[in-house]
This record gives structure tokens, C-alpha cells and sequence, in this order.
């Protein structure tokens, strides 16, 4: 079963209970496949997610104040992905190496936007 990520978790990393105000998470190393939790922190600026099993970047176009994202060594394939972002004015780093789309020739993992 796909291991996701749940409130009891984002709780415990943060300390705090109200997900719509979380500003920071980090749970990179957690095997996470689901995210979709991340519907209810619209207020996220940093994610660490690293060392994980995400295949989509769907989740993360309802972070709009996203300014980071750290989604490295995941399971992302396809570099179209990237059109979830698209809407996330905020975001200036975008870590995404040793993803599987990241070995696309003429391509790096860590872009600046």
C-alpha cells in the first residue's frame, strides 16, 4: 500500500494542528507516495520532500504560496509534471534532481525560477 502523507505526521513534524497554517514541512526520507494532503496547507512556503516516492506534482498547485520545493530522489518520470507549478507565482527554487525526469539530456535537476 502506498504509504501517504497524513496529519498525525505533519503534526508531529511541526507542532501544529491547524494544517492551513503551517508554513514549513519538511519529511523528506518518509517513502511518501501520496501527498495529497497538501490541499489543506495553502499557507506552505517550504517543502522538503526529498528521498521520497511522489511520481506527480499534481498536489503541489494548491500551495500558492510555495517559494521552495525540494522534491529530489523521487519517482517523478515525466518532466510535463512541471505545468502543475505553473501557477505558483511564489516559487523561486525548485530542486528536482535525481528524479527520472531529470536525466533528460540538456536538463538539470536544480532550477532557478
Amino acid at each position: 500500500m502506498a504509504k501517504r502523507l497524513t496529519e498525525e505526521m505533519v503534526i508531529a513534524r511541526t507542532k501544529i494542528s491547524d494544517l492551513s497554517k503551517i508554513k514549513r514541512l519538511n519529511c523528506w526520507g518518509s517513502e511518501l507516495v501520496d501527498v495529497s494532503l497538501l490541499m489543506k496547507m495553502p499557507s506552505v512556503e517550504v517543502l522538503s520532500l526529498s528521498i521520497n516516492k511522489i511520481n506527480s506534482l499534481a498536489d503541489f498547485q494548491f500551495c500558492k504560496r510555495l517559494e521552495e520545493l525540494y522534491i529530489r530522489q523521487n519517482d517523478i518520470r515525466d518532466l510535463n509534471e512541471i505545468m502543475y507549478l505553473q501557477g505558483l507565482t511564489n516559487l523561486k527554487n525548485l530542486w528536482l534532481g535525481e528524479n527520472p525526469c531529470a536525466s533528460i539530456e540538456g536538463h538539470s535537476g536544480n532550477q532557478e525560477l
